[in-house]
């Protein structure tokens, strides 16, 4: 099954009166308190604030003759809003997180990869096909080099870098225009089927819903008398079902949300992308929790028994063979810990 596209007919901007908003805000901060098992969708209009394009961007520019020029999602930084949703979610409101955008920011914000589901794919995620290990780098690790004729760029899926444990040729998670949705990225849409079953309040924060089948997401959920809330400067094809519709700003109504739950903002921005503790993460398949990296020292290393740096290794299903020499297995343990453990976070 392949992403389609329903283009739009009215693709203006709309804002409501600041009363309206505020009076909008109070009634979907009561929503939220009420509810066990909130579910936000977020669309390319959360990221626009850190200067990437969204839909209605690239419409506006094909509509003049213009030509879109794609963004470097690695040298721009999460933003306010990925900030706020993150915040929402480490103060238990948020209990899972669906995103189209492939930009990475919900990660490098600290969502962490079991509560969310990125539906196109992550530009810094590449997957071993056979293990199903995925890697998450601090960089895009899609390949352009293969050009198609004219001026469209085809992106290949196989990157150039392979699976530490099984040596098969990494790929990328992107979906792109008629992919078909399997393989890599047939579970983080079940995994929001999944979540949406127990969902009991639906936000949609920038989005037009055009793109299948996220864009009935919300037609599932009302069905489910559910409510459904839709931020968002366009008019959507769900906002005749939205409990709430909100004409503004994607920041001003997260910005508020927080401040009513007297949630910090302020503290500055995460990202990952910029943490010097690590270099990057491998990802089970399945994976229910987190490894952090291993901090210690050298020397405290060596301190360990074996069967403690085995546990390291073994909890991260990292495969081991002990050297010939006894003598040198001990030296040899701890720097096989290093060597995996010492800048690599791990989910399993």
């Amino acid at each position: 099954m392949s992403s389609s596209v329903i283009l739009p007919d009215d693709i203006r901007e709309y804002h409501d009166p600041p009363e309206q908003v505020q009076e909008k805000i109070e009634q979907l901060m009561e929503l939220i308190r009420n509810s066990k098992h909130m579910v936000i969708f977020t669309g390319a209009g959360v990221s626009t604030s850190a200067g990437i394009q969204d839909f209605r961007g690239y419409l506006t520019l094909a509509k003049q003759g213009i030509k879109s020029t794609l963004s470097d999602f690695t040298k721009i930084r999460p933003t306010i809003e990925h900030v706020a949703i993150y915040k929402l979610f480490e103060a238990g409101y948020l209990k899972h997180l669906i995103s189209q955008n492939t930009d990475g920011f919900h990660l490098r914000s600290g969502i962490p990869i079991t509560s969310i589901s990125e539906l196109h794919g992550n530009i810094n995620i590449e997957k071993c096909p056979k293990c199903e290990r995925s890697y998450w780098r601090k960089h895009d690790v899609r390949d352009y080099e293969i050009e198609v004729k004219g001026t469209h760029e085809r992106i290949r899926h196989t990157t150039s870098r392979q699976c530490v444990y099984c040596h098969c040729n990494l790929r990328d998670t992107v979906v792109n225009c008629f992919d078909r949705t399997e393989g890599p990225h047939l579970f983080p849409l079940e995994t929001a089927q999944d979540h949406l079953k127990l969902c009991d309040l639906y936000i949609i924060l920038g989005s037009s819903l055009t793109v299948y089948p996220a864009n009935y997401f919300s037609k599932y959920i009302n069905c489910q008398q559910k409510p459904v809330v839709i931020v968002n400067l366009q008019k959507t094809s769900a906002d005749d079902i939205a409990s709430i519709r909100i004409f503004t700003e994607i920041k001003d109504v997260l910005i508020r949300l927080c401040e009513g739950f007297q949630l910090n903002i302020n503290s500055g921005i995460t990202d990952l992308e910029t943490d010097l503790n690590f270099k990057e993460m491998i990802i089970m398949p399945y994976a229910i929790r987190k490894l952090d990296c291993i901090k210690e020292k050298t020397e405290y290393l060596k301190k360990k028994s074996e069967t403690e740096l085995m546990m390291f290794l073994t909890e991260r299903r990292i495969a081991y063979e002990p050297p010939a020499d006894a003598k040198i297995r001990k030296d040899h343990l701890v720097a096989t810990v290093i060597r995996h453990c010492r800048k690599t976070v791990y989910w399993v």
